[in-house]
């Protein structure tokens, strides 16, 4: 259940007039004791409940319309290492992409758990408590990104390690009621083998994890088979993006429209409503979400 500012402000306005209408049945009574009787009475209750009710209402639709987190868990790629400024990161891209379409400039918080140096161990239970999946956990977040390029690799961690951390977490995630994406590894100007095991880790990351892996491979690789990260995305370390590799990987995940995956539809209507209007028909629509929304196309069927 989503609501608009509008209908908040309306819906306070009413509790407002509950208030009133209680307070005007006390005045009555306290200078008209007579009318103490078993009406006024209930009239009187049934204005409290009615403000109880409506209360309760305001905390609900509060809460329902609440903003929205993410946690980023990885290494120095999603921690912002190679852009300049930091704002260029992918991760500070996707909050301040997030901050765009909202009234109130915080419609979805980004919190960055990513440390540089970081292996998918680093983010087991067992892990620092300070940048784990415990952690990204405590409050329960909408979503978790998990980004851990290639360290894991680098480090000599065999890539089944690294699929059995990745697959624990993200079911452990999944038990918590919470979506998990994973991003696939990335380009880096590692040992011939190595780089090998980089790229099949891409293609085992996808069909393990399908519409919630996402591909931080393809637009960062060179394009010769040598699979090293290409010279124009790189800050020249062989390991690192710069901002346009930044911007990049950043546009997957924006592609990738996260809340929405999983839906049924690619847009989620909340409210429609159809007036006829000096004999004109008046139609007008709510949506929670929408994807590829840049016309809506209205049909007429003639019922017979």
């Amino acid at each position: 259940m989503q609501l608009s500012k509008f209908k908040l402000v309306s819906l306070q306005t009413k509790i407002l007039g509950c208030f009133f209408c209680i307070q005007m049945t006390y005045l009555s009574i306290h200078k008209n004791p007579h009318l103490l009787n078993h009406e006024s009475i209930a009239t009187g209750m049934k204005n409290i409940l009615i403000v109880v009710f409506l209360l309760a209402l305001q905390l609900y639709c509060n809460q329902s319309i609440s903003q929205k987190r993410i946690v980023v868990l990885g290494s120095s790629t999603a921690a912002g290492t190679g852009a300049s400024p930091n704002d260029s990161s992918w991760v500070n891209r996707l909050q301040a992409n997030y901050r765009k379409n909202t009234f109130d400039n915080k419609d979805t918080l980004v919190e960055n758990l990513a440390v540089g140096g970081s292996t998918t161990h680093n983010a087991m239970p067992t892990g620092n408590p300070l940048y784990n999946v415990t952690n990204a956990l405590d409050p329960l977040p909408d979503i978790i990104l998990i980004n851990f390029p290639s360290n894991d690799i680098a480090a000599g961690f065999s890539a089944n390690e690294m699929m059995n951390n990745l697959r624990y977490l993200f079911q452990h995630i999944n038990n918590n009621g919470v979506d998990c994406f994973i991003t696939t590894t990335q380009p880096r100007n590692l040992s011939e083998a190595q780089r090998q095991i980089q790229r099949n880790l891409v293609d085992s990351i996808n069909i393990n994890f399908g519409m919630y892996a996402i591909n931080f491979w393809d637009d960062i690789v060179t394009s010769d088979g040598s699979y090293l990260i290409r010279p124009e995305v790189s800050i020249n370390d062989g390991v690192h993006i710069n901002n346009l590799g930044h911007r990049l990987v950043f546009e997957r995940v924006r592609q990738k429209n996260i809340f929405a995956v999983g839906s049924p539809l690619p847009v989620r209507i909340t409210e429609f409503k159809g007036l006829i209007i000096n004999n004109k028909i008046r139609i007008s629509w709510s949506t929670a979400s929408q994807e590829r929304d840049n016309v809506f196309e209205i049909q007429e069927a003639l019922m017979v």
